[in-house]
């Protein structure tokens, strides 16, 4: 008996700044799907999409069965949004109007920070019953933590017992055409939801949503700790976690600091760039490879501090957590702080510990030499254009790369060691090949319970020591 393929159609939305990533996705795709399943992708992309990026498409094309399809729409309407997640772009808005779109009953939709590790038939395949659409469960907006708490007061979210991912979905598409529900999403893209699109789309779904198994998009930060066992608020089961981990079918980069292309050290970082050297150019990739290498380097306090002249006074750009806690360790390094400057008039005038939050116009009035770090993680670029439309010089601005909870929970266990000597000498000033015993040096110098809640690092630090 003949088994005919199964064609499975799946939705890309993209701009030329993720065509990349959005073709590491669909390589991984096909290499690893099952011999009857076949995908037909749509790339939804902007009327002013710079065509030649369609070569990475071709490329793909020229290696393996690949049959896609570029649609074309007009996205003004999205391109005024304001971007609440700074490492967005509009195109992300895009898949709001995937009903309007594609004339297919259903779908699948991804976004391109993935890899797929496995055949996706199963996620197309679930009933979707009268919902309008399924994915997986995001267990952190699941906990009643204020933020959620405040989130769901502030924008009428009735629950969060319904609130999924929106990156890996299977859409009925007919269901939504039939209740007009791009109309609706049209109608809360100027509410400036947190979590943009995804807010829309769980606002507008709730009570219509169904959930897939957490190993149709798992988190590349929760591979190697018990993150997801620990919720107060249970949303998977163990055996669920278990079965994500040991046989996961995508694998999401979420998060600004944790994608491959920006961190070399993550979790499946290796297999994302196996892929995408099949569809660069050498010269291309070499020039992608490099830069990520940049970025990664740039995030160790021993690049940072290596920028930083002791002669020079400094100035905190941002008054927040990050740069209190950054000032806490450059006063212990015994550097000299000045002040910190702040767009925020209502910031103007606090201290702390004894130094002043000023108008950054006052940066024209010192008359020593200082360096300017720019604390900022979400508007970096945006302050340091302001600086140089000031007069400062590039060579007195410094970026602070901060390493949060997010980015020690997706690192691969190989570059745990190097972590802990970078975090070691931030802390204590004593560099690693200034101690032979490593294990030593942390119980001498740092508390544990410090590394818990600054860090977030007591599960590799733990893997690691044993």
């Amino acid at each position: 008996m003949c088994v005919q393929e199964k064609i499975i159609p799946v939705a890309f939305t993209l701009d030329e700044n993720f065509a990349v990533q959005t073709c590491v996705a669909i390589l991984s795709m096909i290499r690893t799907k099952n011999k009857n399943t076949k995908y037909f992708f749509y790339l939804i992309v902007s009327a002013d999409f710079n065509k030649n990026i369609s070569t990475y498409f071709e490329k793909i094309k020229s290696i393996e069965d690949f049959q896609y399809k570029f649609i074309y729409i007009d996205s003004a309407m999205f391109d005024k949004q304001n971007l609440m997640l700074a490492h967005t772009s509009n195109s992300t808005y895009y898949r709001l109007i995937l009903p309007e779109v594609l004339s297919e009953c259903k779908c699948m939709y991804h976004d391109g920070d993935i890899l797929v590790e496995d055949d996706l038939s199963e996620m197309y395949d679930i009933d979707l019953e009268d919902n309008y659409l399924a994915g997986i469960k995001a267990g952190e907006e699941w906990q009643n933590t204020e933020n959620s708490i405040l989130k769901k007061e502030k924008f009428g979210l009735p629950s969060y017992d319904n609130y999924i991912f929106a990156g890996d979905l299977t859409l009925n598409l007919k269901k939504m055409r039939e209740d007009n529900l791009v109309e609706n999403f049209s109608n809360h893209l100027s509410k400036n939801y947190p979590e943009q699109d995804q807010d829309i789309i769980n606002m507008c779904c709730y009570g219509k949503i169904q959930f897939l198994p957490l190993r149709f998009c798992i988190l590349n930060r929760y591979f190697t700790n018990t993150y997801l066992n620990d919720f107060k608020v249970p949303v998977y089961s163990d055996e669920e976690i278990k079965l994500a981990k040991e046989k996961p079918a995508i694998i999401h980069f979420a998060g600004s600091n944790i994608k491959p292309w920006n961190n070399l050290r993550v979790m499946y970082a290796d297999k994302w760039w196996m892929y995408a050297k099949e569809i660069m150019p050498e010269e291309e990739y070499i020039e992608w490879y490099k830069k990520a290498e940049r970025i990664t380097e740039r995030r160790d306090w021993t690049h940072f501090v290596n920028q930083i002249e002791k002669e020079y006074s400094i100035v905190l750009f941002g008054f927040s957590n990050v740069s209190r806690n950054l000032c806490d360790l450059l006063l212990k390094w015994g550097y000299d702080i000045l002040f910190f400057t702040d767009n925020d008039l209502n910031k103007i005038g606090l201290q702390y510990n004894n130094i002043e939050i000023k108008k950054p116009v006052e940066l024209l009035e010192i008359k020593t030499p200082f360096i300017v770090i720019n604390t900022s993680q979400n508007y970096r670029g945006d302050i340091n254009a302001q600086l140089q439309a000031m007069g400062i010089e590039d060579k007195y601005i410094v970026n602070y790369y901060l390493k949060n909870k997010i980015y020690y929970m997706s690192l691969d266990k190989k570059y745990y060691r190097q972590e802990m000597e970078e975090i070691l000498y931030a802390e204590t000033g004593i560099r690693a090949e200034e101690s032979s015993n490593l294990h030593d040096m942390y119980k001498l110098n740092l508390e544990e319970e410090m590394l818990k809640t600054k860090y977030y690092t007591q599960y590799w630090w733990e893997n690691y020591l044993e």
